[in-house]
């Protein structure tokens, strides 16, 4: 199957699944809110992983479609923040639904601009071309599926299609045996979850607290903006929500605090620093706080302020 096929599969899929998100019971189990966010989330992230391994690479310096591939490759950044930031307790609650329903607009958006981009990309790329790019493709998506104990969502199989397996044998007990382990021990989900994470998102790097306090960040062209202040948590997840930007002032007084949803800062290292993609006035606009007065970052009304300013138009 050539690749732009693929991509437009994946495409209807991911917004089925989606919908599937939005129609999912309370609870736990496989039908669950919870469980079928962890299966929308996977696919999302190796669908978008795959189309930057697969697809960027040869349009990237292509005239034609140099800019398309700038302008995804922005959203994908966005489309990530967006899964992160969803990824919390609470899936049930109306707060969360709103937000998930933002979250599929910009997929809808995102497949339009793929769609672009392979209107673009057709006449460059002829038939063998396109049927060796879906089988990059293809193993590009196989190879971040992980290893180690059998969880049929993060292997590509959805709840009714597990529970009908379930139903036939011996595949059966393996499958309610690694599911009610990931169920009562949250240690082994946290890490089963952390490990897919790591392997669904080429750009992770680890780096100690204190090498990133203190690091200058930039704009696109490189001119200083200010430095980050320190760094949000999620305590559920244990990953970085949050870049606290330190911006204007003098030593520390008259300063504001910005908080950066951590995917929209790209390190670059011929800047020794963190790549902003605004410059300073529009930063001047985005949501802040002063030293003494820190937001709280528990309201949904101010997280989903902060995530809309920096989503990519």
């Amino acid at each position: 199957m050539n690749i732009w096929t693929q991509i437009e599969s994946d495409h209807e899929e991911l917004k089925s699944l989606g919908k599937d998100v939005l129609n999912a019971m309370d609870g736990e189990g496989p039908a669950s809110r919870d469980n079928q966010f962890d299966l929308f989330d996977t696919k999302l992230r190796r669908h978008l992983a795959a189309v930057e391994d697969v697809v960027f690479p040869p349009l990237e310096k292509q005239k034609a479609t140099s800019a398309t591939v700038h302008e995804i490759e922005q959203h994908h950044k966005s489309m990530r923040r967006d899964l992160s930031w969803l990824d919390r307790p609470g899936k049930n609650e109306p707060d969360w639904t709103e937000s998930f329903k933002v979250a599929l607009e910009q997929l809808d958006r995102l497949c339009g601009r793929h769609e672009v981009l392979i209107g673009q990309a057709q006449p460059l790329v002829n038939s063998e071309e396109g049927t060796t790019l879906g089988e990059r493709y293809t193993r590009a998506k196989l190879k971040r599926i992980p290893g180690g104990s059998w969880d049929w969502n993060k292997i590509g199989m959805g709840a009714g299609a597990a529970l009908g397996v379930a139903a036939v044998g011996a595949a059966a007990v393996a499958g309610s045996r690694a599911y009610r382990n990931r169920s009562t021990d949250p240690r082994t989900a946290d890490a089963d979850d952390f490990e897919l994470r790591l392997q669904t998102d080429e750009t992770v790097r680890l780096i100690a607290s204190d090498k990133v306090e203190g690091t200058k960040v930039v704009d696109k062209d490189g001119d200083k903006i200010g430095s980050v202040m320190n760094f949000m948590v999620d305590k559920y997840t244990g990953r970085v929500a949050y870049a606290v930007l330190e911006f204007g002032g003098v030593a520390g007084l008259g300063a504001h605090y910005y908080p950066l949803p951590w995917p929209v800062l790209d390190y670059e290292t011929k800047h020794d620093a963190y790549v902003l993609n605004i410059d300073k006035e529009q930063l001047k606009s985005a949501p802040s706080f002063a030293k003494d007065d820190s937001p709280n970052f528990d309201d949904a009304a101010f997280r989903r302020e902060v995530l809309v300013y920096y989503r990519p138009s």
